[in-house]
């Protein structure tokens, strides 16, 4: 289990009409199953974490061990619910210090076939160590009850090749960043396979209480995705495949 200490955020809800770019031709079959701009082994790992107290009497004697704990993650990425809690050695302050921590932790949202997050549940691990005197926490996060993420011998992760050009194009509508709106929008491309190039973008899934905030989103989104680029295939030439990526607009704090 690998420990992990890192940063980000989630998203999520609301449905609108499909973007068709300009291409030469469209593909005439598309596959119907989604496939994922970003790995799916990603999903219900920590995104954000607010650091759990090493109780003080503890810390004084020396003593050390690990809690690990169930959690029910939202479509948000928030924890819904924390289940069962248990430590080794056993001791109810560490258990107290991580559960109480660990309610306001984000995580990274189970994404549907349907490229929609959903609830689903997952473990954590607190580690309360001590190096050279000083105390050590660390923490980390391994799938719970999601299910199988992916289907044997076949990736559902289609990574876009040029991400970074992509990210770097998406700009924050000028009015959504002065009235502090924030939100995600989650695209479902269609893809050429033999070219790796998007012809349709069509949105899933939102999250945003006003209708121009989730239109502006939309709308810089689509814009960047008219340079996305998959890997091509020609060997496929006629056919299409969907990727479901999410986009999170988030003002620094």
């Amino acid at each position: 289990m690998n420990k992990i200490l890192f940063s980000l955020v989630p998203a999520l809800v609301f449905f609108s009409s499909p973007a068709v770019l300009a291409v030469e031709s469209v593909p005439v079959n598309v596959t119907e199953e989604m496939l994922f701009a970003d790995d799916p082994k990603d999903w219900l790992t920590i995104a954000r974490v607010s650091a759990p107290q090493y109780p003080k009497e503890l810390l004084a004697k020396g003593i050390t061990g690990h809690v690990d704990i169930e959690v029910t993650i939202d479509e948000l990425g928030k924890v819904k619910k924390i289940g069962a809690v248990t430590s080794k050695p056993q001791n109810a302050a560490f258990e107290e210090s991580a559960r109480e921590s660990v309610r306001y932790w984000t995580f990274y949202a189970k994404i549907s076939p349907e490229c929609v997050p959903e609830v689903a549940t997952g473990n954590v691990r607190v580690w309360f160590e001590i190096r050279d005197g000083k105390e050590a926490i660390s923490v980390s996060s391994t799938p719970g009850t999601m299910g199988s993420v992916v289907s044997p011998g076949k990736s559902k992760w289609r990574p876009l090749l040029n991400q970074a050009t992509v990210a770097r194009a998406v700009q924050y509508p000028p009015r959504a960043r002065k009235e502090g709106e924030q939100g995600s929008v989650f695209s479902v491309i269609h893809v050429d396979a033999e070219t790796g190039r998007p012809f349709e973008i069509k949105f899933s899934h939102a999250i945003s209480s006003r209708g121009w905030v989730r239109s502006s989103f939309e709308l810089a989104v689509r814009d960047a995705l008219k340079m996305a680029r998959f890997e091509p295939r020609p060997e496929e030439k006629g056919l299409a495949f969907r990727v479901c990526m999410p986009f999170t607009f988030k003002l620094s704090d």
